[in-house]
């Protein structure tokens, strides 16, 4: 099977070196296979991973969900869906965003102002992200 040396699995993955010995301590990613030389090496399932995580961090999802997706154990049901939920509330208030920003294209400034005040007002706000 195919290794790739960690340079060559940032390049693969979008994530720096850094980011992937990272990962590797949290436990996130298994412990790379060594080469003889004592480098890490990186199978085409470690890849996949990273691949996940990376994208799972494109998308916003917060790093502890991502590492339940990977962990053996009981406590993951329970993550996975309340990520699920917020998930599912963040595609509701981007579809509220889109159909407000879709009618304000055909209004005037003032009322296209108006207008996405009025659509959105119903909208919980959130807290803040947290910035990765």
């Amino acid at each position: 099977m195919k290794t790739l040396a960690i340079g060559k699995a940032a390049a693969a993955t979008g994530l720096s070196a850094d980011t992937i010995r990272y990962y590797e301590r949290r436990g996130i990613l298994p412990r790379s296979e060594r080469a003889d030389n004592g480098r890490r090496r990186y199978d085409q399932s470690a890849i996949d991973v990273l691949l996940v995580i990376r994208r799972g961090r494109d998308a916003g999802l917060p790093l502890p969900v991502l590492t339940q997706l990977f962990c053996k154990g009981g406590a993951k049901s329970a993550v996975l869906r309340a990520q699920l939920s917020d998930i599912d509330n963040r595609m509701t208030e981007l579809q509220a965003w889109r159909e407000a920003l879709a009618q304000a294209l055909e209004l005037p400034s003032r009322d296209a102002t108006e207008l996405i005040t009025q659509r959105l007002r119903d909208i919980v706000p959130r807290a803040p992200r947290r910035r990765r």
